[in-house]
């Protein structure tokens, strides 16, 4: 069973979440945009969130500043999560410019706000689970979605929690966190999501 749980984590990565959140809004939303517009945006959020970070990684555990790339320790964490606040932001704000993606714009700056909090809980040596904030973010962008647009998506809503149900008990059995982590992780990225998303609607 050890075997499948981490397969999970493995599947649900959370560095895997921004592109997918992003192919999914494109099959959701399908905005007015030339195909070959929507590859770029593909290839350039692919790239940012998914091959740069695993590049950083790989310097960091050449360097020994990391043990392995689930980066347990919350000193090992730091300098990954700080990269990825200043990239989710400055993602966020690029997209922010273009109208028909803007919604999407909201959950890489939620993303940021969220891993910023994240942040500041090490300073209390608090651990959190970054696999429950990243679904929790995608859970709340697709709600919130949902609302705005009046989209009946109660389905894929229902399937993405059932699916954040799944991580968090795989990684609760693998010990990679307590049911606090997991809790305070679900907390953080669903949140972050509610709030910027209010902010947002009210400029």
């Amino acid at each position: 069973m050890k075997r499948i749980y981490k397969l999970i984590s493995i599947i649900f990565h959370p560095i895997l979440l921004p592109l997918v959140a992003t192919l999914i809004f494109f099959i959701i939303d399908q905005p007015i945009l030339d195909n070959q517009i929507k590859y770029r945006l593909l290839i350039i959020i692919g790239t940012a969130t998914y091959l740069i970070p695993i590049v950083l990684l790989a310097l960091l555990k050449k360097r020994k500043l990391i043990q392995s790339f689930e980066v347990k320790g919350i000193q090992e964490r730091k300098i990954p999560i700080l990269f990825m606040i200043v990239l989710f932001f400055f993602l966020g704000k690029t997209l922010i410019s273009i109208d028909e993606i803007f919604f999407l714009s909201i959950l890489f700056l939620g993303s940021s706000l969220s891993l910023c909090v994240c942040y500041f809980t090490f300073i209390k040596n608090q651990k959190t689970s970054l696999h429950m904030i990243g679904i929790a973010s995608l859970l709340a962008f697709i709600i919130l979605y949902s609302i705005t647009t009046h989209k009946n998506l109660l389905p894929l809503i229902a399937i993405i929690f059932i699916i954040a149900g799944i991580i968090a008990y795989a990684r609760i059995k693998l010990k990679a966190h307590t049911l606090t982590e997991i809790n305070l992780g679900f907390i953080i990225g669903f949140v972050s999501q509610v709030i910027l998303y209010l902010n947002s609607i009210n400029v």
